[in-house]
């Protein structure tokens, strides 16, 4: 058992870097664990960064997940920090048990970020049963959610990374929909818009931030916003959140999913957005991953709103990750490199409606 070093390892096939931070694309994942943090721009992109630093926070946290420890039995464990952003991750050592105790975002309920935590649980367990490749919840000890002082904590059996052989698009799109079908299996409840709860806050920064380079961005997030909660919760669908490349993980057990924590009701398309969007962002629409998406039968059937999605998608991501950065719980320099190439990705996209007679976006 170990924790790896900050490595490189081949997702998809093509692809070039254009962030001094190495930037998640079509050719490119960094892989620290497959416990990846729930702030999009600070996993393990640049979690280097992080490992063997500590926050003001930290001591009081590890003691608290020692504490839970020794409370199931787990004795001498030897804990390693993996992450501490949106998540404090710490794998125990020899045990396997990965421990993640989230950092709540301003306002949010105790309550719901156990409910969050335990559905996150659940769902891993269901995308296991039906074949699909995810996450496994300790089978060690109870996974909980476990109740420590002033928080939860969620356990995770770890999966060791490996080398895998690169995915190409087809493969990485097809791990994408077969996610999704998984998803609409699930019988559980689901809470509608989810993944977009990090807009709220985020929106209300912008707003008061006093920063007139982010008036264009703030413009264009008020947009998504009023798009997003007004779709009819009927049109919502069954989503993994977040799934982003750097939540597919080389294992030993194959490519995996993780970070299932924003499993959610979002509106189509989302996922196969979240997947894409960096590398329309940074290498454009004409890349040959996002060409292949546009081309799916089922997105040429629904070509408009697949392309306003993942604008919104895009705008969603670049507005989030300021305002984590912000709270110093992730990647400025990543967030304001997303922010720098939005217009180019808005005029892409633009051009794309305008050839088939659709609105303008703001």
């Amino acid at each position: 058992m170990f924790v790896p070093p900050v490595r490189r390892c081949q997702a998809v096939e093509g692809g070039r870097r254009r962030a001094r931070c190495p930037v998640w694309d079509a050719g490119t994942v960094l892989s620290i664990s497959p416990y990846m943090d729930r702030n999009t721009g600070n996993t393990a992109r640049c979690l280097s960064k992080q490992l063997g630093g500590t926050t003001t926070q930290q001591p009081d946290r590890m003691k608290r997940v020692l504490n839970l420890a020794a409370r199931l039995g787990i004795t001498e464990a030897a804990p390693k920090v993996l992450a501490d952003a949106g998540n404090f991750i710490v794998l125990l050592e020899p045990y396997s048990i990965v421990a993640r105790m989230p950092y709540a975002l301003p306002n949010e309920d105790p309550d719901a970020l156990r409910e969050s935590l335990a559905r996150e649980i659940q769902i891993a367990r269901h995308l296991h049963s039906v074949g699909v490749p995810a996450i496994e919840p300790s089978t060690y000890v109870d996974p909980g959610p476990h109740q420590v002082e002033n928080g939860w904590v969620a356990l995770w059996s770890y999966a060791e990374p490996a080398e895998l052989s690169p995915l190409d698009r087809a493969s990485l799109v097809g791990l994408v929909l077969s996610l999704g079908r998984g998803l609409r299996s699930y019988l559980g409840q689901l809470p509608p818009y989810g993944a977009w709860g990090y807009v709220s806050p985020a929106l209300a920064w912008l707003e008061h931030a006093g920063d007139l380079s982010y008036t264009w961005l703030l413009r264009h997030v008020r947009y998504a916003d009023s798009r997003i909660r007004n779709i009819p919760a009927a049109e919502l669908i069954p989503a993994h959140g977040d799934a982003h490349i750097r939540n597919l993980l080389p294992t030993v057990q194959g490519w995996i999913w993780a970070d299932l924590e924003d499993a959610s009701l979002m509106p189509k398309w989302w996922d196969l957005a979240s997947t894409i969007g960096n590398t329309a962002l940074f290498e454009g629409i004409h890349h040959p991953l996002v060409e292949h998406a546009f081309s799916l039968p089922a997105v040429v059937e629904d070509l408009l709103w697949f392309a306003e999605m993942l604008w919104i998608r895009c705008v969603f991501a670049t507005a989030t990750n300021l305002f984590m950065a912000a709270r110093g719980r992730g990647d400025r320099l990543w967030a304001e490199q997303q922010l720098e190439a939005l217009p180019r990705l808005l005029e892409e996209i633009q051009h794309l409606l305008n050839a088939h007679g659709a609105k303008r976006l703001p």
